[in-house]
């Protein structure tokens, strides 16, 4: 997703800002672009895109200076206020830019402020800010390494990642010169140094994942321009990323694992989840999944890979951040444990392996400077499982040791105590969040006068955007911050665990996301071609059949070339068998992309399963009747071919009809709306 900028330049009127900003001239420190330089199309839409000149020192303002890429998409509307919402995305090192700005221009109802403008901004060191702290050397060493599971089971420190991480570091050393410039004290200056930029009073600020702690170190830094504050998926200041993931990764294995096997449903689909898991682990570490993975923007470049157990919590791990994994989360366990990879291999593991966007430099410069001093072996709690121990303790001592290579200044220990405000703050959380728990929300309020939390019983990883629930409650927050009534919404149940009842699978689509999501299925959508002629050939019976024999039949031709009997009455009927069969195919043509259509909008993974919604199993009996209006075509073909019934043209032009029949049915077999199974 992508967001765009709009500039205002500084004014003593709020109001003439707001109708100058996207028309506004460069000034010293905003420099106009073409949003399309973003890869940002505006639709029509009032946004301005551009680049906010930063000190990168914010304590030298005469020193270098880095460039912000910002996005402002402008509030329409007599409603109109004129303190804007600025959205930060996390990471830290992901783009904000690239996360929201296009879906939020696209479809405006996922706006969390309609009568504000929303400025979306790259933080210093992400992807279209200048610089950007890429390290393509890590990326291209995993993609090296990806086809060498169980290389190195121990708990040392990985040599080639190291290695890789080293490489990129002293190349940003030669680029960028200053690396410690890039953590959150800077970084939150910046947001203060693009409110007078554009020139607003006053703002509003959401941020999610470590947009929460960006945020914390702005209500510290900056409190006196903040009007409100919307914490999303909370960080707690003193939460380690080097030495307590450790902690949330068990707490989210212990949600799922324990939460379907207390559910008599789920449990009586996948008995003994966790055990089959752990059991898949080792049967992986003995014999890891070979695998062609295909880059998702180039389908023709694909790397080798084996998965060894501790790759498949990995990727399952990184699974749980998308919300419509949490229902999912037993059942794609289970298929692993069946040998089903599709959506491993096709969708969830080209994420990881070619992730080009995030820039891990400005993790690891943020990292670094808050926690370059940990002691690794935090990591491996004696609670732990060995595996997790091991794992965590490997990562910790590779991470410290970047640190120490890259030479990143600490950050003052005090910035990383509890912050302490009464800026009015709403704080979002996920029950189902495998890094940010509602508890650390819990914790940040303590020290928040004006604090309200809300917790989603259904919810991963960040609240806002996805759907009208978390977005009405921080429109309401944002009108008035001293008055927030949850919504029902907020306070329903979870959805609960899906099983195989529950799904009908569809084996060729299923086969063809393994292959590669745009490569497998583009490859899939092919076969709508053989529906498309098939059709084309059928609708041509209309003109000459549905006129023809209706004056045929009015002038009583039919009855009088045949002696009557059932071959005259079923010759007779043959015409309208085509028809029959046309408009039985088109109906589940219709309903069958409708369907798919639908459960891709309500829940992508599970196309990405191969699967729709076994509530929806009517829609499959349409192309059934139509293989029973086939058949009917081709007694009748048969019929008047011995029968010597109606001319040599017109039964030649009957077989052309069959032909066309038999295209949409090879179509529909090939798209298995035909072979469709329980799930």
């Amino acid at each position: 997703m992508k967001v765009a900028t709009s500039l205002l330049a500084l004014v003593s009127c709020a109001v003439a800002v707001a109708a100058a900003a996207v028309d506004a001239p460069p000034t010293r420190t905003w420099q106009p672009v073409d949003c399309a330089s973003f890869e940002i199309q505006t639709e029509g839409s009032s946004v301005a895109c551009g680049f906010v000149s930063v000190p990168r020192r914010h304590a030298d303002p005469a020193g270098p200076a880095i460039r912000l890429a910002t996005v402002v998409i402008e509030a329409q509307g007599p409603e109109r206020r004129n303190d804007p919402l600025f959205i930060a995305q996390g990471g830290p090192g992901g783009s904000s830019i690239e996360a929201f700005a296009q879906a939020l221009i696209s479809q405006p109802e996922l706006r969390p402020a309609r009568n504000r403008d929303l400025v979306i901004w790259d933080q210093r060191g992400t992807l279209r800010s200048q610089p950007a702290l890429l390290c393509p050397e890590v990326t291209e060493a995993g993609l090296a390494s990806a086809d060498e599971a169980n290389a190195d089971p121990s708990d040392a420190v990985d040599p080639k990642e190291l290695s890789s991480y080293v490489a990129c570091g002293e190349r940003l050393v030669r680029e960028v010169g200053d690396i410690s410039a890039f953590n959150t004290v800077e970084n939150a200056h910046d947001v203060e140094s693009l409110r007078v930029a554009l020139g607003y009073d006053a703002i509003n600020f959401y941020g999610v994942s470590y947009g929460t702690e960006l945020g914390q170190f702005l209500m510290r830094q900056h409190p006196e321009t903040l009007r409100a504050v919307v914490l999303d998926a909370v960080v707690p200041l003193e939460f380690n990323l080097i030495t307590d993931v450790g902690m949330v990764k068990q707490r989210i294995g212990d949600k799922y694992f324990l939460g379907c096997a207390n559910d008599p449903r789920c449990n009586a689909a996948f008995p003994d989840l966790r055990v089959r898991f752990r059991a898949l682990q080792e049967r992986l570490d003995r014999s890891p999944l070979e695998a062609e993975v295909a880059d998702p923007n180039d389908p023709t470049r694909r790397v080798k890979v084996r998965l060894d157990g501790d790759g498949l919590a990995g990727v399952l791990y990184q699974a749980l951040y998308i919300r419509q994994a949490a229902p999912l989360a037993p059942y794609i366990v289970d298929r692993a444990d069946r040998g089903e990879y599709g959506l491993l291999t096709g969708f969830l593991l080209p994420l990881t392996l070619f992730d080009d966007e995030n820039a891990t430099g400005m993790y690891m410069t943020v990292v670094c400077a808050e926690r370059g001093q940990s002691q690794p072996e935090a990591a491996a709690r004696s609670e732990y499982p060995p595996r997790l121990a091991r794992e965590e303790l490997k990562g910790a001592r590779t991470l410290l040791e970047v640190c120490k290579r890259w030479n990143v200044e600490l950050l003052p220990r005090e910035v990383l105590e509890p912050v302490r405000s009464d800026v009015p703050t709403l704080l979002l959380s996920g029950d189902f969040d495998p890094i940010t728990p509602p508890a650390f929300a819990e914790r940040v309020a303590q020290g928040l006068s004006r604090a309200r939390t809300v917790s989603f019983a259904g919810g991963t990883h960040g609240q806002a955007f996805e759907g009208p629930c978390a977005n009405q409650l921080i429109q309401r927050f944002l009108d008035d911050p001293a008055k927030v009534e949850v919504p029902r919404c907020a306070e329903a149940p979870a959805q609960r665990f899906t099983t195989p009842a529950d799904l009908i699978v569809i084996p060729p689509l299923r086969d063809a996301v393994a292959i590669g999501v745009q490569g497998g299925l583009w490859s899939y959508l092919r076969h709508f071609l053989s529906i498309a002629i098939g059709l084309a050939l059928l609708v041509t019976a209309i003109p000459i059949y549905a006129i023809g024999e209706v004056i045929a039949n009015l002038r009583g031709r039919r009855d009088s070339i045949h002696p009557p009997g059932w071959k005259t009455r079923f010759s007779a009927a043959a015409p309208w068998l085509p028809l029959l069969a046309l408009v039985l195919f088109c109906g589940a043509l219709v309903a069958l992309v409708l369907l798919l259509s639908h459960t891709a909008s309500n829940n992508v993974l599970l196309t990405l399963l191969g699967a729709v919604p076994s509530s929806m199993r009517w829609v499959f009996v349409l192309p059934l009747l139509g293989v029973v209006a086939v058949l009917m075509m081709a007694t009748a073909a048969v019929v008047m071919w011995s029968a010597r019934q109606r001319s040599v043209a017109g039964r030649v032009y009957y077989l052309i009809l069959l032909t066309g029949a038999g295209l949409v049915l090879f179509g529909f077999w090939r798209l298995g709306f035909l072979t469709a199974i329980a799930g």
